[in-house]
Protein backbone atom coordinates (compact mmCIF):
# COMPACT_ATOMS: atom_id res chain seq x y z
CA UNK A 1 0.00 0.00 0.00
CA UNK A 2 0.75 3.24 -0.02
CA UNK A 3 0.31 6.40 1.83
CA UNK A 4 0.33 5.00 4.62
CA UNK A 5 0.13 7.13 7.77
CA UNK A 6 0.07 6.14 11.82
CA UNK A 7 -1.40 8.17 14.09
CA UNK A 8 -0.50 7.29 17.94
CA UNK A 9 -1.27 9.39 20.77
CA UNK A 10 0.56 9.28 24.04
CA UNK A 11 -0.84 6.84 26.51
CA UNK A 12 -2.77 8.55 29.20
CA UNK A 13 -0.80 8.36 32.31
CA UNK A 14 2.76 8.41 30.69
CA UNK A 15 4.96 11.68 29.42
CA UNK A 16 6.61 10.98 26.01
CA UNK A 17 10.87 10.98 26.33
CA UNK A 18 11.88 13.50 23.61
CA UNK A 19 14.05 12.17 20.98
CA UNK A 20 13.00 8.65 21.54
CA UNK A 21 10.86 7.53 18.44
CA UNK A 22 12.52 4.86 16.13
CA UNK A 23 11.14 4.20 12.69
CA UNK A 24 12.64 0.86 11.39
CA UNK A 25 15.15 1.46 13.87
CA UNK A 26 16.16 4.52 12.82
CA UNK A 27 15.54 7.71 14.91
CA UNK A 28 12.77 10.10 13.85
CA UNK A 29 13.00 13.87 14.57
CA UNK A 30 10.26 15.11 17.34
CA UNK A 31 7.75 17.24 15.42
CA UNK A 32 7.18 20.97 17.34
CA UNK A 33 8.28 19.36 20.17
CA UNK A 34 6.27 16.00 20.15
CA UNK A 35 6.73 12.59 19.36
CA UNK A 36 6.38 12.49 15.36
CA UNK A 37 3.01 10.33 14.93
CA UNK A 38 1.25 11.80 17.69
CA UNK A 39 -0.46 14.21 14.82
CA UNK A 40 0.07 11.73 11.91
CA UNK A 41 2.67 11.03 10.21
CA UNK A 42 3.96 8.41 6.95
CA UNK A 43 5.41 5.30 7.48
CA UNK A 44 7.30 2.78 5.64
CA UNK A 45 8.59 -0.93 5.20
CA UNK A 46 12.28 -1.27 5.38
CA UNK A 47 14.12 -0.22 2.48
CA UNK A 48 11.13 0.93 1.05
CA UNK A 49 9.79 4.69 0.13
CA UNK A 50 8.28 6.85 2.66
CA UNK A 51 4.36 5.95 2.70
CA UNK A 52 5.24 2.12 1.10
CA UNK A 53 4.24 -0.56 3.02
CA UNK A 54 4.68 -4.35 1.28
CA UNK A 55 3.21 -7.23 2.34
CA UNK A 56 4.71 -9.00 5.12
CA UNK A 57 7.36 -6.86 5.56
CA UNK A 58 5.96 -4.87 8.43
CA UNK A 59 6.81 -1.30 9.47
CA UNK A 60 8.19 -1.21 13.26
CA UNK A 61 7.63 2.06 15.41
CA UNK A 62 9.19 2.35 19.03
CA UNK A 63 9.21 5.58 21.24
CA UNK A 64 9.58 5.39 24.48
CA UNK A 65 7.39 7.23 27.42
CA UNK A 66 7.79 7.57 31.42
CA UNK A 67 5.11 6.77 33.54
CA UNK A 68 3.44 9.52 35.56
CA UNK A 69 3.61 8.79 39.74
CA UNK A 70 -0.16 8.75 39.61
CA UNK A 71 -0.99 6.81 36.08
CA UNK A 72 -4.40 6.61 37.68
CA UNK A 73 -4.73 2.69 36.00
CA UNK A 74 -2.58 -0.64 36.46
CA UNK A 75 -2.46 -0.90 32.70
CA UNK A 76 -0.59 1.58 30.40
CA UNK A 77 -2.14 0.91 26.87
CA UNK A 78 -1.22 1.54 23.38
CA UNK A 79 -2.37 1.21 20.00
CA UNK A 80 -2.09 3.22 16.70
CA UNK A 81 -4.24 3.42 13.91
CA UNK A 82 -2.71 3.52 10.56
CA UNK A 83 -4.28 5.10 7.01
CA UNK A 84 -3.25 4.70 3.57
CA UNK A 85 -4.17 5.02 0.31
CA UNK A 86 -7.74 3.80 -0.62
CA UNK A 87 -8.39 2.65 2.31
CA UNK A 88 -11.85 2.75 3.78
CA UNK A 89 -11.03 1.97 7.09
CA UNK A 90 -8.21 2.24 9.53
CA UNK A 91 -5.72 -0.32 10.32
CA UNK A 92 -4.39 -0.77 14.14
CA UNK A 93 -1.43 -1.55 15.08
CA UNK A 94 -0.42 -4.74 16.19
CA UNK A 95 2.38 -5.69 19.42
CA UNK A 96 4.38 -8.40 17.54
CA UNK A 97 5.28 -10.20 20.60
CA UNK A 98 1.48 -11.19 20.94
CA UNK A 99 0.02 -14.18 18.67
CA UNK A 100 -2.96 -12.11 17.07
CA UNK A 101 -3.45 -9.11 14.88
CA UNK A 102 -4.40 -5.71 16.05
CA UNK A 103 -3.17 -6.01 19.78
CA UNK A 104 -2.15 -3.13 21.59
CA UNK A 105 0.76 -2.89 23.73
CA UNK A 106 -0.47 -3.00 27.42
CA UNK A 107 2.22 -2.45 29.74
CA UNK A 108 1.10 -3.44 33.37
CA UNK A 109 2.20 -0.30 36.07
CA UNK A 110 2.84 -1.74 39.57
CA UNK A 111 0.85 -0.20 42.27
CA UNK A 112 2.38 3.33 43.60
CA UNK A 113 4.29 2.80 46.79
CA UNK A 114 3.47 5.69 49.99
CA UNK A 115 6.50 7.57 51.06
CA UNK A 116 9.19 5.99 53.49
CA UNK A 117 9.81 7.92 56.41
CA UNK A 118 14.02 7.93 56.72
CA UNK A 119 14.31 9.89 59.75
CA UNK A 120 11.36 9.40 62.48
CA UNK A 121 10.07 12.89 64.11
CA UNK A 122 12.15 13.72 67.59
CA UNK A 123 10.96 15.38 70.32
CA UNK A 124 12.16 18.45 71.64
CA UNK A 125 12.03 20.15 75.10
CA UNK A 126 12.97 23.46 75.90
CA UNK A 127 13.66 25.92 78.77
CA UNK A 128 10.63 28.46 79.23
CA UNK A 129 11.47 31.87 77.87
CA UNK A 130 8.24 33.59 76.22
CA UNK A 131 10.45 35.55 74.53
CA UNK A 132 11.71 32.31 72.58
CA UNK A 133 9.16 29.92 73.16
CA UNK A 134 7.48 30.62 69.34
CA UNK A 135 9.85 31.03 67.92
CA UNK A 136 11.39 27.27 68.85
CA UNK A 137 7.99 26.19 68.40
CA UNK A 138 7.53 27.06 65.09
CA UNK A 139 10.78 26.23 63.64
CA UNK A 140 10.14 22.76 64.96
CA UNK A 141 7.08 22.63 63.13
CA UNK A 142 8.71 24.06 60.32
CA UNK A 143 11.34 21.86 60.24
CA UNK A 144 8.82 18.63 60.85
CA UNK A 145 10.31 18.04 63.97
CA UNK A 146 13.73 16.75 62.37
CA UNK A 147 11.75 14.01 59.79
CA UNK A 148 12.77 12.96 56.73
CA UNK A 149 10.79 11.09 53.53
CA UNK A 150 11.86 9.67 50.27
CA UNK A 151 8.99 9.14 47.69
CA UNK A 152 9.22 6.63 44.37
CA UNK A 153 8.56 9.84 42.43
CA UNK A 154 7.44 13.06 42.22
CA UNK A 155 7.78 15.66 45.37
CA UNK A 156 6.60 14.73 49.14
CA UNK A 157 4.26 17.42 50.98
CA UNK A 158 4.46 17.38 55.00
CA UNK A 159 1.29 18.34 57.25
CA UNK A 160 0.74 18.37 60.75
CA UNK A 161 -2.09 18.40 63.12
CA UNK A 162 -0.42 20.88 65.99
CA UNK A 163 -3.21 22.79 67.53
CA UNK A 164 -2.18 24.39 70.62
CA UNK A 165 0.33 23.66 73.86
CA UNK A 166 -1.34 22.19 76.91
CA UNK A 167 -1.92 24.50 79.36
CA UNK A 168 0.87 23.86 82.21
CA UNK A 169 1.85 26.30 84.74
CA UNK A 170 3.26 29.76 83.44
CA UNK A 171 4.02 29.58 79.67
CA UNK A 172 4.97 25.75 80.29
CA UNK A 173 3.02 23.45 78.28
CA UNK A 174 3.54 20.25 76.02
CA UNK A 175 2.29 19.18 72.85
CA UNK A 176 1.89 15.54 70.72
CA UNK A 177 2.41 16.47 67.05
CA UNK A 178 1.54 13.83 64.31
CA UNK A 179 3.75 14.85 61.32
CA UNK A 180 2.36 13.39 57.66
CA UNK A 181 3.93 13.13 54.32
CA UNK A 182 2.16 13.06 50.92
CA UNK A 183 2.93 12.02 47.91
CA UNK A 184 1.23 13.45 44.89
CA UNK A 185 -1.09 10.37 44.15
CA UNK A 186 -2.38 11.01 47.96
CA UNK A 187 -0.48 8.16 49.38
CA UNK A 188 0.62 9.19 53.42
CA UNK A 189 2.88 8.15 56.29
CA UNK A 190 2.45 9.49 59.69
CA UNK A 191 5.65 9.78 62.46
CA UNK A 192 5.07 12.10 65.54
CA UNK A 193 7.00 13.72 68.35
CA UNK A 194 6.17 16.01 71.69
CA UNK A 195 7.61 19.31 72.07
CA UNK A 196 7.41 20.21 75.79
CA UNK A 197 8.12 23.64 77.22
CA UNK A 198 9.54 23.35 80.59
CA UNK A 199 10.41 25.64 83.71
CA UNK A 200 13.22 25.00 86.31
CA UNK A 201 14.80 28.37 85.89
CA UNK A 202 13.89 29.90 89.35
CA UNK A 203 12.97 34.03 89.51
CA UNK A 204 15.64 36.32 89.12
CA UNK A 205 16.03 39.66 91.81
CA UNK A 206 17.00 42.30 89.31
CA UNK A 207 17.03 44.41 92.51
CA UNK A 208 17.74 43.61 96.25
CA UNK A 209 15.35 44.56 99.06
CA UNK A 210 17.35 46.72 101.19
CA UNK A 211 17.78 47.48 105.02
CA UNK A 212 15.65 50.00 106.84
CA UNK A 213 15.98 51.90 110.30
CA UNK A 214 12.72 53.67 111.33
CA UNK A 215 12.64 56.03 113.92
CA UNK A 216 10.26 54.71 116.86
CA UNK A 217 6.82 56.39 117.47
CA UNK A 218 6.21 53.38 120.31
CA UNK A 219 3.81 51.38 117.99
CA UNK A 220 5.14 48.35 115.88
CA UNK A 221 4.50 50.53 112.61
CA UNK A 222 5.70 54.15 112.84
CA UNK A 223 3.76 56.42 110.50
CA UNK A 224 2.72 53.06 108.35
CA UNK A 225 6.76 53.10 107.25
CA UNK A 226 6.47 49.33 108.04
CA UNK A 227 3.55 48.37 106.12
CA UNK A 228 5.18 50.36 103.17
CA UNK A 229 8.31 49.19 103.66
CA UNK A 230 6.96 45.61 103.11
CA UNK A 231 4.18 46.42 100.56
CA UNK A 232 7.06 47.63 98.08
CA UNK A 233 9.22 44.28 98.92
CA UNK A 234 12.03 46.41 100.87
CA UNK A 235 12.61 48.02 97.08
CA UNK A 236 13.14 44.29 95.86
CA UNK A 237 12.51 43.81 92.39
CA UNK A 238 12.21 40.11 90.91
CA UNK A 239 11.49 38.79 87.20
CA UNK A 240 11.40 35.56 85.55
CA UNK A 241 11.53 33.94 82.34
CA UNK A 242 8.45 31.84 82.11
CA UNK A 243 5.76 33.57 84.06
CA UNK A 244 4.77 36.26 86.62
CA UNK A 245 6.21 36.76 89.97
CA UNK A 246 4.82 37.12 93.37
CA UNK A 247 6.69 38.15 96.38
CA UNK A 248 5.67 37.52 99.37
CA UNK A 249 7.48 37.69 102.87
CA UNK A 250 8.52 36.04 106.79
CA UNK A 251 8.19 38.83 108.94
CA UNK A 252 5.83 38.69 111.47
CA UNK A 253 6.66 40.99 114.78
CA UNK A 254 10.20 42.68 115.94
CA UNK A 255 12.96 41.00 118.37
CA UNK A 256 12.98 43.56 121.05
CA UNK A 257 15.93 45.27 122.24
CA UNK A 258 14.02 46.27 125.91
CA UNK A 259 14.20 49.71 124.46
CA UNK A 260 10.68 50.50 124.32
CA UNK A 261 9.29 49.92 121.10
CA UNK A 262 12.48 49.46 119.45
CA UNK A 263 13.97 46.32 117.74
CA UNK A 264 14.82 44.62 114.62
CA UNK A 265 13.63 41.51 112.41
CA UNK A 266 15.63 40.04 109.68
CA UNK A 267 12.68 39.67 106.67
CA UNK A 268 13.04 36.65 104.06
CA UNK A 269 11.54 38.49 100.91
CA UNK A 270 10.85 35.28 98.35
CA UNK A 271 9.80 35.66 94.91
CA UNK A 272 7.86 32.77 93.81
CA UNK A 273 6.87 32.12 89.85
CA UNK A 274 3.71 29.78 88.57
CA UNK A 275 5.86 26.90 88.38
CA UNK A 276 6.39 27.21 92.04
CA UNK A 277 10.26 27.91 91.54
CA UNK A 278 11.56 30.35 94.63
CA UNK A 279 14.23 32.41 95.02
CA UNK A 280 15.17 34.54 98.28
CA UNK A 281 16.79 37.53 99.76
CA UNK A 282 16.98 39.02 103.34
CA UNK A 283 16.72 42.45 104.58
CA UNK A 284 16.94 44.13 107.79
CA UNK A 285 14.14 46.06 109.54
CA UNK A 286 15.55 48.17 112.31
CA UNK A 287 13.21 50.38 114.79
CA UNK A 288 15.67 52.79 116.68
CA UNK A 289 15.25 55.48 119.48
CA UNK A 290 17.21 58.31 118.83
CA UNK A 291 14.81 61.29 120.12
CA UNK A 292 15.27 61.96 123.72
CA UNK A 293 12.00 62.35 126.19
CA UNK A 294 10.47 65.56 126.68
CA UNK A 295 10.39 66.97 130.52
CA UNK A 296 7.82 69.96 131.21
CA UNK A 297 9.52 72.44 133.00
CA UNK A 298 9.62 73.39 136.77
CA UNK A 299 9.50 77.00 137.91
CA UNK A 300 11.62 78.26 139.97
CA UNK A 301 10.25 79.39 143.85
CA UNK A 302 11.28 81.03 146.33
CA UNK A 303 10.28 80.01 149.99
CA UNK A 304 11.43 80.15 154.05
CA UNK A 305 14.38 78.08 155.19
CA UNK A 306 12.17 76.97 157.65
CA UNK A 307 8.95 75.69 154.86
CA UNK A 308 10.52 74.02 152.52
CA UNK A 309 7.96 72.05 150.13
CA UNK A 310 8.63 68.99 148.50
CA UNK A 311 10.27 68.88 144.95
CA UNK A 312 7.28 69.58 142.12
CA UNK A 313 7.17 66.77 140.10
CA UNK A 314 8.04 66.99 136.52
CA UNK A 315 6.21 65.48 133.83
CA UNK A 316 8.25 63.53 131.47
CA UNK A 317 6.82 61.79 127.80
CA UNK A 318 8.58 59.86 125.21
CA UNK A 319 7.59 58.92 121.72
CA UNK A 320 8.95 55.43 122.01
CA UNK A 321 8.73 54.61 125.69
CA UNK A 322 5.63 54.70 127.73
CA UNK A 323 7.53 54.38 131.04
CA UNK A 324 10.36 57.25 131.34
CA UNK A 325 12.55 57.00 134.95
CA UNK A 326 12.97 60.72 135.93
CA UNK A 327 16.20 61.26 138.39
CA UNK A 328 16.24 64.20 140.45
CA UNK A 329 19.37 66.01 141.52
CA UNK A 330 19.05 68.21 144.22
CA UNK A 331 21.13 71.13 144.62
CA UNK A 332 20.72 72.91 148.21
CA UNK A 333 21.59 76.54 147.47
CA UNK A 334 22.30 78.27 151.35
CA UNK A 335 23.39 81.75 152.08
CA UNK A 336 26.22 81.80 155.33
CA UNK A 337 25.07 82.97 158.38
CA UNK A 338 25.63 86.42 159.23
CA UNK A 339 27.84 85.69 162.09
CA UNK A 340 31.06 85.40 160.02
CA UNK A 341 29.49 86.74 156.72
CA UNK A 342 31.64 90.12 156.97
CA UNK A 343 34.51 90.04 159.31
CA UNK A 344 36.90 93.29 159.32
CA UNK A 345 40.53 92.97 160.04
CA UNK A 346 43.97 94.30 158.98
CA UNK A 347 41.93 96.56 156.49
CA UNK A 348 40.95 93.73 154.83
CA UNK A 349 37.04 92.56 154.14
CA UNK A 350 35.86 89.52 153.07
CA UNK A 351 32.60 87.82 152.11
CA UNK A 352 31.16 84.70 151.35
CA UNK A 353 28.24 86.09 149.17
CA UNK A 354 26.17 82.79 148.05
CA UNK A 355 27.56 79.57 148.98
CA UNK A 356 25.41 76.34 147.46
CA UNK A 357 25.68 72.91 148.66
CA UNK A 358 25.22 69.37 146.70
CA UNK A 359 24.18 66.39 148.25
CA UNK A 360 24.67 63.44 146.32
CA UNK A 361 22.01 61.96 148.01
CA UNK A 362 23.80 58.32 149.14
CA UNK A 363 23.44 59.09 153.29
CA UNK A 364 27.72 59.75 152.63
CA UNK A 365 28.93 63.67 153.17
CA UNK A 366 31.90 62.89 151.90
CA UNK A 367 31.14 62.67 148.36
CA UNK A 368 28.69 66.16 148.36
CA UNK A 369 29.83 68.94 146.90
CA UNK A 370 29.95 73.15 147.90
CA UNK A 371 30.30 75.83 145.57
CA UNK A 372 31.00 79.23 147.09
CA UNK A 373 31.58 82.95 145.79
CA UNK A 374 34.64 84.71 148.03
CA UNK A 375 34.79 88.33 147.42
CA UNK A 376 37.57 90.22 149.26
CA UNK A 377 38.85 94.16 149.61
CA UNK A 378 41.77 94.98 150.73
CA UNK A 379 43.52 98.73 150.36
CA UNK A 380 44.27 98.52 146.88
CA UNK A 381 42.04 96.30 145.27
CA UNK A 382 43.79 97.05 141.50
CA UNK A 383 46.83 94.79 142.66
CA UNK A 384 44.38 92.29 143.99
CA UNK A 385 44.89 89.95 147.10
CA UNK A 386 45.94 86.20 147.52
CA UNK A 387 45.07 83.15 149.10
CA UNK A 388 45.18 79.85 149.96
CA UNK A 389 42.62 77.20 150.71
CA UNK A 390 43.91 74.11 152.79
CA UNK A 391 47.04 74.33 151.03
CA UNK A 392 45.36 75.25 147.61
CA UNK A 393 46.50 78.32 146.17
CA UNK A 394 43.71 81.09 144.96
CA UNK A 395 43.74 84.78 143.66
CA UNK A 396 41.76 87.48 142.23
CA UNK A 397 41.28 91.16 142.01
CA UNK A 398 37.81 91.37 143.62
CA UNK A 399 36.01 87.95 144.10
CA UNK A 400 36.71 84.80 143.05
CA UNK A 401 34.25 81.55 142.93
CA UNK A 402 35.47 78.22 144.23
CA UNK A 403 33.96 74.92 143.79
CA UNK A 404 34.76 72.04 146.27
CA UNK A 405 34.27 68.83 146.77
CA UNK A 406 34.09 66.01 147.42
CA UNK A 407 34.27 67.59 150.93
CA UNK A 408 35.47 64.70 152.62
CA UNK A 409 38.73 64.54 150.29
CA UNK A 410 39.48 68.37 151.22
CA UNK A 411 38.17 68.44 155.04
CA UNK A 412 34.88 69.65 156.19
CA UNK A 413 36.54 72.85 157.79
CA UNK A 414 37.86 75.53 154.98
CA UNK A 415 41.11 77.23 156.09
CA UNK A 416 41.81 80.36 154.53
CA UNK A 417 45.00 82.85 155.03
CA UNK A 418 44.25 85.78 153.05
CA UNK A 419 47.05 88.21 152.13
CA UNK A 420 47.18 91.78 151.21
CA UNK A 421 48.92 91.94 148.25
CA UNK A 422 49.92 95.54 148.92
CA UNK A 423 51.72 95.44 152.22
CA UNK A 424 52.63 91.34 151.85
CA UNK A 425 52.37 91.40 155.74
CA UNK A 426 48.62 92.28 155.88
CA UNK A 427 47.18 88.32 155.98
CA UNK A 428 43.99 87.32 157.98
CA UNK A 429 43.00 83.98 158.94
CA UNK A 430 39.27 82.73 157.71
CA UNK A 431 37.65 79.47 158.49
CA UNK A 432 34.07 78.24 157.20
CA UNK A 433 33.10 75.24 158.37
CA UNK A 434 30.97 72.86 156.13
CA UNK A 435 28.65 72.20 158.83
CA UNK A 436 27.21 75.57 158.82
CA UNK A 437 25.58 74.83 155.51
Amino acid sequence: VTGATLTDTIPFGTSYVAGSTLLNGSTLADVAGEMPFANGGLINSPAYGSGSIISGINAVVTFRVVIDCCPGTGVISNQGAVDFDGASAEVLSDDPILPGTEDPTNINVSTLAAPVITLAAMNQIIDCNTATNGTALTNWLSSNGGATATVSCGAVTWTNDFTSLSDLCGESGSASVVFTATNECGLSVNTNATFTIIDTIPPTWTADPADITIECNGTSDPRGEVSAWLANNGGGVATDLCSAVNITNNYTILTTSGCGATGSATVVFTATDECSLTSERTAVLTIVDSTAPELTSVPDITVDCDSIPAPVAPIASDSCDTSVDIVYNEVVVHHPNGSWKSTSSCDLLFTVSAASYDDKGTGDTSDDEMTFTLTVIGQNTSTGWSASVNGTPISGEYFKTYELGPIGSNGSVLNFNITDNVTGACTLPVSINAADF
